[in-house]
């Protein structure tokens, strides 16, 4: 488990927003709320992504949606799938590709 540090560095340099769908969420879990941080691999552990710097902060839903995909494997699965108009905004799911939140703030955030 990732250590306090690395939690609030990777909240900061998101800005309290998922990197992926740009929701605000909570920089620590609340009993019964679905609005906190998680911290996700940008390249899976499994497949090599060890470093601090490999740590980004997600929302639980695009957290426990990308998995070990890489980001096109995720965007692509994301195009594909049926989500919720919320989450379609979030990712300016409209026509044409998916743009997560980060390619979109590249000052805010490295991937």
């Amino acid at each position: 488990m990732a250590g306090r540090l690395t939690r609030i560095k990777a909240y900061k340099a998101s800005k309290g927003h998922c990197v992926y769908c740009g929701k605000h969420i909570r920089l620590d879990y609340v009993k019964g709320r679905h609005d906190h941080m998680e911290l996700d691999h940008v390249v899976a552990k499994a497949k090599g992504g060890t470093s601090i710097g490999n740590r980004v902060a997600a929302c639980e839903f695009c957290n426990s949606r990308k998995s070990s995909d890489s980001i096109e494997e995720f965007r692509s699965h994301i195009e594909k799938d049926v989500i919720d108009e919320k989450q379609k905004a979030l990712l300016h799911y409209y026509k044409g590709p998916i743009i997560f939140y980060y390619e979109s703030h590249q000052s805010l955030i490295k991937v």
